[in-house]
């Protein structure tokens, strides 16, 4: 087998060697276990690579993950930050009794009126009121199917999970 050959490649090959051993009446030869060696091999020498490049990418990942938080928690601080340096500027002017503010270059502080809807408790609005948001509960429809109940629209899709260690 060649040295660039890739994993379809080795799967490819390993089916023409397994129907070679069907077409045998599934004795082995001589050729076949050398095919079969070598294909073990390069599969071997293959998934090694793969099984690299999977641990770089799950690294990369976590990383990513890593920096995400970060920045998550330097955008939360800045925020926090902002919303603390408004409420003392908000509590100066009203003890100076200012609606307006003019800093010359730094710019103008001023308020703007707003509404904001309060629900106390929404189980005592209209329905005319609410959304609903339909979701499936996937618990229930698994355990449902397992007791050999029909679920109209749903079924429980077996998987292979492959697991690295």
């Amino acid at each position: 087998m060649e040295n660039k050959i890739t994993l379809w490649q080795i799967s490819q090959h390993q089916q023409q060697v397994n129907a070679m051993l069907e077409e045998n009446g599934g004795e082995l030869t001589e050729e076949i276990i050398q095919m079969m060696d070598e294909n073990n091999e390069a599969l071997e020498i293959k998934g090694a690579g793969y099984i690299h490049s999977i641990r770089y990418f799950a690294a990369t990942e976590e990383a990513a993950k890593a920096e995400k938080e970060r920045i998550y928690n330097i955008e939360k601080a800045a925020k926090k930050a902002q919303e603390s340096l408004k409420t003392r500027l908000h509590q100066a002017m009203q003890v100076f009794g200012i609606d307006k503010l003019d800093l010359g270059t730094a710019g103008k502080v001023s308020y703007r009126r707003s509404e904001l809807v309060i629900v106390e408790d929404v189980n005592n609005l209209s329905p005319a009121f609410c959304k609903v948001k339909l979701e499936a509960d996937k618990v229930a429809i698994k355990a449902a199917i397992k007791a050999g109940q029909e679920v109209q629209g749903a079924y429980i899709e077996e998987k292979l999970n492959l697991n690295i260690r």
